[in-house]
């Protein structure tokens, strides 16, 4: 069998047509059933056309999460393969034995491709909103993206803000995580997220949208807090809950660690996997 990442663009969607009279079974893992608003995934009538093709030729699709599953069968309510949930995993993980490090005092990161839909305007307004209240901080926006220059020059005129508008390795993306107090997550819309699967991954708890698939993970008061989308005002309160009280810090990165070594567990996602590859093989898991 072939197991692919669902990619819009003509090379993916190709080679699946041409695998498909081989009778292979597909395996298609599907990050955004729907486009994300405001940039993202991107789509197009084109690309629409792509998606819709290697849809078609799956045998089992797999998406993050029960929210996720939802978003698919509305996106493609004629799919009659099986769908499964098969989260996404930790990323940017310290190395084997390594040590983590303390994270730096009161420091918040917002971290990725700085699209509309990220919800980088909302983030700014939140911060400023720390800081007339007196709440120390220091946030850190990391990454590229055409919201970094339509909203840089606001950014500079903040002093608590410090930008990093520049490719990050990975190494340093690591330790970048472990600086954090939180991670901001004040997505307009989302599906799943590979910074929420960094942050966990680094034990760092995080405030985000309760959109999309992210409620699958995010579980209020254990893992994270969880606000409105586009809410500024609730941003802020729960950012300033989380740096102004340790206990409530430390219970939230135990639990974001906890949810890394269970659910995020790449092991045990490749467990699950291997059932549907049993299931289509038509063998027994032994």
């Amino acid at each position: 069998m072939i197991h692919c990442h669902e990619v819009p663009e003509i090379y993916t969607s190709r080679l699946i047509q041409l695998l498909r009279p081989l009778g292979i079974p597909l395996v298609l893992t599907v990050h955004d059933a729907i486009p994300h608003s405001e940039g993202g995934s991107g789509t197009s009538p084109r690309e629409d056309g792509w998606r819709g093709r290697m849809r078609a030729a799956a045998s089992i699709v797999t998406t993050h999460g029960e929210s996720c599953i939802a978003d698919f069968r509305r996106a493609s309510p004629d799919f009659r393969g099986e769908t499964v949930s098969s989260m996404h995993g930790v990323l940017m993980v310290p190395p084997a034995g390594g040590a983590m490090t303390a994270p730096e005092a009161a420091r918040i990161l917002f971290f990725g491709r700085m699209w509309a839909y990220k919800g980088l305007d909302v983030f700014i307004d939140a911060i400023d909103m720390l800081a007339r209240r007196g709440v120390a901080h220091e946030a850190i926006v990391a990454g590229r993206g055409p919201e970094m220059t339509r909203l840089g020059a606001r950014m500079e005129a903040m002093p608590t803000v410090k930008t990093i508008n520049a490719y990050i390795s990975p190494a340093d993306t690591g330790r970048l995580f472990q600086s954090a107090t939180v991670v901001a997550l004040p997505y307009k819309d989302a599906t799943q997220s590979g910074v929420l699967a960094s942050a966990y991954g680094n034990s760092r708890p995080v405030v985000a949208s309760a959109t999309g698939g992210i409620p699958d993970v995010v579980t209020d008061g254990v893992n994270g807090l969880l606000v409105p989308p586009g809410d500024a005002t609730a941003l802020a309160d729960a950012l300033e809950r989380v740096l102004t009280s340790k206990p409530l810090a430390v219970t939230l990165a135990e639990g974001a660690g906890q949810t890394a070594a269970g659910i995020l567990n790449w092991d045990r996602i490749a467990e699950g996997l291997l059932g549907s590859y049993y299931k289509l093989a038509g063998r027994t898991v032994s």
